[in-house]
């Protein structure tokens, strides 16, 4: 299987798609193909769906946490920097929320579990 290969990031392009485009400088080794085909395919987007956004973040972070776990490879402290300045994107957040609003939204029957101390 040929991993896809990456071009440069455009200027219009999502800036949470180039941070985690930095992260292939650690390494595609660390990246699922699946993932690195996402990243091809959400490139020069002005506007990313919250689906790939929260992918992306995901895809992300496990990435930077396989790298983390190889011996000799990084501190705890680098692989922790590298998740949070994936994490601290306004995107991120709004995505975050609005799936789980979605998810709440769809079954209003259910208890919000964080709602009740018990």
């Amino acid at each position: 299987m040929t991993t896809p290969t990456l071009q440069e990031p455009s200027e219009k392009q999502n800036t949470l798609q180039r941070s985690v485009e930095a992260l292939l400088s650690i390494g595609d080794q660390y990246f699922l193909p699946e993932a690195l085909e996402l990243l091809r395919r959400t490139r020069g987007k002005d506007r990313l769906s919250d689906d790939e956004i929260l992918m992306l973040t995901v895809t992300a972070a496990q990435a930077a946490r396989a790298r983390y776990v190889e011996p000799g490879t990084q501190s705890a402290q680098d692989t922790l920097n590298i998740i949070l300045n994936i994490l601290d994107h306004e995107d991120v957040i709004r995505a975050e929320f609005n799936k789980l609003y979605t998810l709440f939204r769809e079954s209003p029957d259910e208890p919000l579990a964080f709602l009740h101390n018990e």
